[in-house]
C-alpha cells in the first residue's frame, strides 16, 4: 500500500498546483479520505503485530514522530530562504505570551495548525473567524498551511494505542466519528461560517474505518496458518 499512499498525496499535492498533463488525478478530498483509511488500517495492525509488549507504544510513538517529523521539518527549512520563518515569528512575538506559545507549538510540533484555521490572533484578544473572511488572520501564522492533514493524522496516532487494539474500541470510535459528521452536517446554522471538514473529529470515521477493517482482513500471519500463503 505504499505505492498507493504515495500516488494518494501526489493527487493533493497535484491539486494545489492546478493540472498536471498526464497525471491521473481525482476529487483530493476523496484522496485524503482514502489516505485516512489506510492509516487506521496501518495503525490498527502495527499495534496489534508489530509493537506489542511492554515499551510498545513508547516505541510506536518514536516510530510515528521518526516518519512524520523530518519530512515536515524540511518543508521548513525549504520555506526559509523566503524569509516566511521570519516574518511569522517575528509577528508571533508580538502578540501575548499564550499566544506565541501556540503559534511556536504549532509549528514546531505540527499538532494545532487544524485550528488555526478558524481562530484569529490580536493584540489585545483571541477570537473565532470564519474561515476565508477578511477578518481571519490564523492561518497566516502557520509556516506550512497544507501540514494541517499530519496534524489530523498525530492527533489520531496519540490515541490509536488505545482504539485500534480492540474490536468493539475500533467500532465504538468509528461510529463517534460518524455521528459527528451528521451531527455537523444537520446543524450548520449553529455554526455558520465555520469548515468542520477541516477538524479532526470530522476524519475520525475514516481512521475508524480502516482501523475497523484490520479485524475483517486476515494478516500475513492468519494466511499462513491457513496454508495460503503460497
Amino acid at each position: 500500500m505504499g505505492f498507493l499512499r504515495l500516488y494518494l498525496s501526489l493527487v493533493v499535492v497535484v491539486s494545489h498546483l492546478g493540472s498536471v498533463p498526464f497525471f491521473p488525478a481525482f476529487d483530493p478530498g476523496m484522496a485524503v479520505f482514502c489516505f485516512f483509511i489506510i492509516s487506521g488500517y496501518y495503525a490498527a495492525y502495527a499495534l496489534n503485530e508489530v509493537y506489542v509488549g511492554n515499551g510498545s507504544v513508547k516505541r510506536y510513538y518514536l516510530n510515528r514522530v521518526i516518519r512524520l517529523w523530518p519530512i515536515y521539518a524540511v518543508s521548513i527549512l525549504i520555506l526559509w530562504p523566503t524569509g516566511l520563518v521570519h516574518q511569522v515569528f517575528s509577528r508571533a512575538m508580538e502578540l501575548p505570551t499564550a499566544s506565541t506559545v501556540a503559534v511556536v507549538v504549532s509549528n514546531v510540533l505540527i499538532v494545532g495548525i487544524d485550528v488555526f484555521s478558524h481562530i484569529s490572533l490580536a493584540p489585545s484578544d483571541v477570537f473565532i473567524a470564519p474561515f476565508g473572511t477578511a477578518s481571519h488572520n490564523g492561518s497566516t501564522y502557520i509556516l506550512n498551511l497544507p501540514a494541517w492533514s499530519l496534524s489530523i493524522e498525530l492527533l489520531f496516532y496519540a490515541v490509536a494505542p488505545f482504539v485500534v487494539r480492540d474490536v468493539k474500541r475500533s467500532v465504538v470510535f468509528t461510529i463517534c466519528g460518524l455521528l459527528f459528521c451528521v451531527f455537523w452536517k444537520y446543524n450548520q446554522g449553529m455554526f455558520s461560517g465555520l469548515r468542520p471538514d477541516l477538524f479532526y473529529t470530522h476524519f475520525m470515521v475514516y481512521f475508524g474505518l480502516g482501523s475497523s477493517s484490520y479485524w475483517l482482513i486476515p494478516s500475513p500471519a492468519e494466511y499462513d496458518s491457513c496454508g495460503d500463503s503460497r
